[in-house]
C-alpha cells in the first residue's frame, strides 16, 4: 500500500505513532498502521513517557475484560476543562442538532476526564454500542470490522497540552467529545455499523472508496440546517481549531459521492476541503444507499 494509502487507511481511531506499534485484540485482532509525521510532541520526552504508560494499559486490554481506568492527572482533567470551556460556544451555534441531543444526553463530566467505562454504561444498553482501547493508528478493515460488531477502538491518552485546540491524532478527547455521542445516537450509531458491515466485504479497490466516504461524513461532515451549515463529522466537533477552520477558511464543496470517493486526504492536519449535505437525513439516506450498492 502506498504512504498516502496508509494514511488514509489510519481512519478514525489515529492513535501514538511514536509510542506503541502493536495492539493485540483477542477478537478482530486489529492492524496497527506505523504513521510517521509532525506530532506538536515529538521532542517532548515526559508527555512520550507518559502516552506511553496509558498506551501500555491499552495493550494489555482484552476482548471481554472490563474497560480499564486511567489515573488521569490534573493536568490531564484541565485540557479536558479547556476543550470543554472552547467548544460550547461553537457547538451550540455550528454543531447539527442530532449531535447536540445526543451530547446533552450523553452527559459528560465537565470536570474530569471521563472514562471509558462509565461511558459504555451510558451507550451500550442505547445501541449495544461500546468503546474499546486501542493504541495507534488501526488499518481500516481492522478498525471497520469492530465497528460491524458494534466496538469503537478507543485511545484513551489525553492530547498534547501545549497544543490543545487540535490534535493531529485523536485522543480520548476526540473520541469523547466527537465519536461518543454518535454512538449514542441510534441513526448515527446504526451507519457507523454499515460502514463496518461494508468493508468487511468489499474487495481493496472499493474499500478505498468506503475509507474516503467514511472520513467525509462522520469524520469532517457538514449538512445544511436552519438554512446554514452545520457539522455532524467528530474532527470537527472535537477541535475548537478545526470548528473554526472548517467554517470559515475550508473549501466547502456540495456533496456528491463521485467526487468524494476521488478525494484524497491527510487526517493529520486541519482539513481543506469539505463535503456539504443538503441536510443530514438525506445524507445519511445517500450514503446507506451507496454502501448497500456496492
Amino acid at each position: 500500500m502506498s504512504e498516502q494509502g496508509l494514511r488514509e487507511a489510519a481512519v478514525s481511531v489515529r492513535g501514538a505513532p511514536f509510542l506503541s506499534d502493536v495492539f493485540r485484540h483477542p477478537e478482530a485482532a486489529p492492524t496497527i498502521v506505523k504513521l510517521v509525521f509532525d506530532h506538536p510532541a515529538n521532542e517532548d520526552r515526559d508527555y512520550q513517557i507518559r502516552r506511553g504508560m496509558i498506551t501500555a494499559i491499552a495493550d494489555s486490554y482484552r476482548d471481554g475484560e472490563e474497560v480499564p481506568r486511567i489515573d488521569y492527572t490534573e493536568a490531564e482533567h484541565g485540557v479536558w476543562r479547556t476543550i470543554l470551556q472552547r467548544l460550547d460556544e461553537p457547538h451550540a451555534r455550528l454543531a447539527c442538532r442530532r449531535y447536540r441531543d445526543a451530547w446533552a444526553a450523553l452527559a459528560l463530566d465537565r470536570e474530569r476526564v471521563p472514562q471509558l467505562a462509565d461511558v459504555n454504561a451510558v451507550i451500550a444498553p442505547r445501541t449495544g454500542f461500546r468503546m474499546s482501547p486501542v493504541t495507534g493508528f488501526v488499518a481500516a478493515r481492522s478498525f471497520f470490522g469492530e465497528l460491524a460488531r458494534g466496538v469503537f477502538l478507543s485511545t484513551q491518552y489525553v492530547r498534547y497540552a501545549n497544543t490543545p485546540l487540535f490534535s493531529p491524532d485523536p485522543d480520548v478527547l476526540h473520541e469523547l467529545i466527537g465519536h461518543a455521542p454518535t454512538l449514542l445516537d441510534p441513526v448515527f450509531a446504526e451507519l457507523n455499523r454499515h460502514f463496518g458491515r461494508t468493508a468487511l466485504r468489499v474487495d481493496d479497490a472499493t474499500l478505498e472508496k468506503v475509507i474516503r466516504m467514511h472520513w467525509f461524513t462522520l469524520e469532517t461532515g457538514l449538512a445544511m440546517e436552519d438554512g446554514a451549515p452545520r457539522a455532524y463529522g467528530a474532527a470537527i466537533l472535537s477541535s475548537p481549531e478545526e470548528m473554526k477552520h472548517a467554517l470559515g477558511r475550508a473549501t466547502i464543496r456540495p456533496f456528491d459521492i463521485a467526487a468524494i470517493c476521488d478525494t484524497p486526504f491527510e487526517p493529520t492536519v486541519l482539513q481543506d476541503q469539505l463535503f456539504l449535505g443538503e441536510d443530514l437525513d438525506s445524507t445519511i439516506a445517500a450514503v446507506t444507499a451507496w454502501l448497500d450498492g456496492l
